[in-house]
């Protein structure tokens, strides 16, 4: 009977020591891992809102970077806005007159896209590993090969630039020790509502080494709320106040400037 507690004590023990060290490998095996953060984790959009900065700041654990400029990691950040569709148009000359001619449209494309990097994109991995990481922005990214961009997908990513809703700055994330970094970036004010994700990507030798991600919320705040929800919840009321509105500036506009 002892013989067999011994013996049973024994198992136990070899079973833990087994299971530590495959544990301790594991976690050696696993090696660098990133954490992200966020200054704002809610943007509320009123009457006075002049666009927001977000202040993306996070760690690397175990990090094996001697200095902060030594470019032994690269990070990058990518920020997605709640998807829309939107369809370009080609102004065409007849005879004279500017219309619109061929159009195309583009399904569920992000409203607002980030990228900020500690270096350029290419120089931090392979044209794949971006594609299939959804780093690198692709107006089509569920199709199998990488189309050639045409005329319309050109436009689309000109005009969003312009309006500041596609931003790329490959010099955007900084390293401020050997393992925290941070990055800011700049909602315009004609920022979609909804969810934002933001992903970071943790790089060494162009290999991925670990990913983490954050939602920021940007929402309508005050009497702007009230009245896109009752757009949409009550469109009939929305509509009735809107004439109200309409004929009570009417009414007050011909009191004060009108003739007798």
């Amino acid at each position: 009977m002892k013989q067999t507690a011994l013996q049973f004590v024994r198992f136990i023990l070899a079973t833990s020591i087994i299971y530590s060290a495959l544990t301790h490998e594991r976690a050696s095996a696993q090696g660098e891992s990133v954490e992200l953060d966020t200054s704002l984790r809610e943007i509320s959009i009123g009457s006075d809102f002049s666009g927001a900065d977000i202040v993306i700041f996070g760690a690397v654990d175990d990090s094996k970077q001697q200095s902060p400029g030594s470019n032994y990691y690269d990070i990058v950040v990518v920020v997605r806005g709640p998807s829309e569709k939107v369809i370009t148009r080609r102004k065409e000359n007849y005879f004279g007159i500017w219309a619109n001619g061929e159009s195309r449209s583009f399904e569920k494309i992000p409203s607002f896209y980030g990228v900020l990097s500690t270096s350029p994109l290419e120089d931090i991995t392979n044209a794949a590993a971006l594609r299939r990481l959804y780093i690198e922005f692709d107006p089509t990214p569920f199709e199998r090969e990488p189309p050639t961009p045409d005329p319309f997908e050109e436009a689309l990513i000109r005009l969003k630039t312009q309006q500041g809703l596609y931003v790329k700055n490959p010099e955007g994330v900084e390293f401020l020790s050997k393992s925290l970094f941070r990055a800011s970036l700049e909602l315009p004010t004609s920022v979609a509502q909804g969810y934002y994700s933001i992903r970071i990507y943790l790089f060494h030798d162009g290999e991925l080494l670990s990913w983490d991600k954050s939602i920021v919320e940007v929402k309508k705040a005050g009497i702007e709320r009230i009245l896109y929800t009752m757009a949409f919840d009550d469109p009939y009321a929305y509509g009735l106040l809107a004439v109200a509105i309409a004929a009570l500036s009417g009414m007050v506009g011909w009191t004060i400037f009108g003739r007798s």
